[in-house]
């Protein structure tokens, strides 16, 4: 039994994850009771990255792959889904997947409708951020109760910054006026910043 490992024994829990937002957001939920590591590299093109045969390793590892999801990263899927052969306890989280519904996708020059996945830049609107971490709190404490109450304070203290950087976007946003309220970028990953804020 898996819960009963880590509580008898109180290993750390072995989570990688895969883009470095999503590192973040892990690593603020899940602080010193898990071994932390990020496949793609700050600054690296997630959308380019090529798993090499450490990183394969890696999640071969682990017992939790946390990812993005909405199609972001199907070579650690494909990864994950070969590693159940030899480890069927792999378990794996897509926070992209359980926070927003089909209706809610947004498709755009980057992401067409037609190839079929949608925008995955989720975590740039901060609700979507908040919804990130309190699924990776629940992951954790499902995997890992000897842990939860920790979890739980390390979500709590992050929602609250996170609440902080929601009101104080909003703001910022107020402060332009609305006629001139446009955004410039050289990607299309702010799909889901831009209704909110």
């Amino acid at each position: 039994n898996i819960e009963m490992t880590y509580s008898t024994l109180a290993k750390k829990l072995n989570v990688i994850t895969s883009v470095s937002p999503i590192t973040n957001i892990v690593k603020n939920v899940g602080g010193e009771k898990i071994e932390l590591s990020g496949l793609v590299p700050e600054g690296v093109n997630s959308h380019t990255f090529e798993l090499v045969p450490s990183d394969v390793v890696k999640v071969n590892d682990a017992d939790l792959v946390i990812i993005d999801g909405l199609g972001l990263e199907t070579n650690v899927e494909d990864v994950v889904d070969e590693a159940h052969n030899t480890k069927p306890n792999l378990q794996i989280l897509k926070l992209g997947d359980n926070t927003i519904t089909p209706d809610q996708y947004i498709y755009d020059f980057s992401f067409p409708k037609e190839t079929g996945d949608p925008n995955p830049h989720l975590w740039l609107n901060v609700a979507y951020a908040m919804k990130f971490a309190n699924l990776t709190r629940d992951k954790l404490m499902d995997i890992d109760p000897a842990n939860a109450d920790y979890y739980g304070e390390n979500t709590d203290r992050y929602i609250t910054r996170l609440n902080d950087l929601d009101q104080g976007i909003m703001h910022a946003v107020q402060s332009v006026p609305e006629q001139n309220r446009k955004l410039l970028t050289y990607h299309d990953s702010w799909a889901y910043f831009a209704p909110r804020y």
